[in-house]
């Protein structure tokens, strides 16, 4: 690594890869830091046996006024198809190809990346930022910094630092909001007849996702994605792994008019950190003297049209 950047970008989801795609012909020296194995975030992917599916995002719904010509470029590029069968107005419904954080790994490009890099703490040096990890060790230094993390953890980072006291406010009362959600992959002994994505009515799960039938997903699998509904798995969340399962396994089978003995389902996953509400204020913050920026879906309507929305309105600001 580098002893020093011009922007150093915490995150690689969907805000922090589309911050380096914007500004990676403006500079020259951007570095992307993941504490997880690769890109994505919440748009990440789990194995299962010789394929992958989608542990998050479902699909991408973004406005096809507001980044048209993002779309087609994406789309040309081959990492997004239109899904229409999940379209929810005002946005139109997208999956990545072959899997949702390929559109996040076609973002970040050549950029340098480093995964498995959490960064506890920030010190502003006056002319530079310095950041460490858990052991105080330092990881880089950075002219710019750029934080693209949910709400607790960009609240952590910010601590200490001489960033406006409005930062810090707002980052901890989007943090408060934080919801954790559960989610697991359910394959299938058969095809069933039944739309590639569901919202069920009344159910402790919130949808219902055909991962294998996707748009651009080619396979032989019947492999379900299912989420379930954010007040069940507050509940639930310090339940254990088998106790969920066995729930959610139920409720889907009671959905799909399925007996156990069809099904069988992954373990299942907890995003801690999975759903944000909004706070009033802009839609990304940047202090020009500090060199400090802001991107994440909780500074809009926390969803994947806001995490797009926030870095190129940073981007802006920072390009001036």
């Amino acid at each position: 690594m580098s002893d020093s950047y011009d922007f150093a970008i915490i995150g690689a989801g969907l805000a922090g890869s589309f911050c380096t795609d914007k500004l990676q012909n403006s500079y020259s020296k951007l570095c992307v830091l993941e504490k997880s194995r690769g890109t994505g975030g919440r748009l990440s992917s789990r194995r299962f046996q010789s394929l992958s599916y989608d542990l998050g995002s479902p699909c991408l719904h973004i406005d096809p006024e507001q980044f048209r010509d993002e779309l087609m470029e994406w789309q040309h590029a081959g990492v997004l198809k239109r899904w229409p069968e999940a379209d929810h107005e005002p946005y139109l419904a997208y999956v990545g190809r072959p899997r949702m954080s390929s559109l996040t790994r076609h973002l970040i490009g050549d950029t340098e990346m480093h995964t498995l890099t959490r960064v506890e703490r920030l010190e502003y040096l006056g002319d530079s930022w310095q950041l460490k990890d858990a052991n105080e060790q330092t990881i880089c230094y950075s002219k710019g910094l750029i934080i693209c993390a949910p709400a607790r953890q960009t609240c952590a980072l910010l601590a200490g630092t001489p960033c406006s006291t409005d930062w810090l406010i707002r980052s901890h009362t989007s943090s408060q909001t934080s919801r954790a959600q559960w989610c697991m992959a359910i394959e299938v002994n058969r095809d069933l007849p039944a739309p590639t994505y569901i919202a069920p009515d009344n159910s402790i799960i919130t949808r219902i996702i055909n991962d294998s039938h996707k748009p651009g997903r080619e396979n032989n699998f019947n492999l379900w994605m299912i989420q379930a509904d954010s007040e069940w798995s507050i509940q639930y969340a310090d339940s254990h792994h088998a106790q969920v399962q066995k729930e959610l396994e139920q409720e889907f089978c009671r959905i799909m008019q399925l007996a156990q003995e069809d099904v069988t389902s992954q373990s299942p996953h907890r995003w801690n950190l999975a759903r944000h509400e909004r706070t009033p204020g802009a839609i990304a913050l940047w202090d020009s003297e500090l060199k400090l920026g802001i991107a994440a879906d909780w500074l809009g309507e926390a969803n994947i049209n806001s995490a797009l929305l926030s870095a190129r309105t940073l981007c802006e600001l920072i390009r001036g």
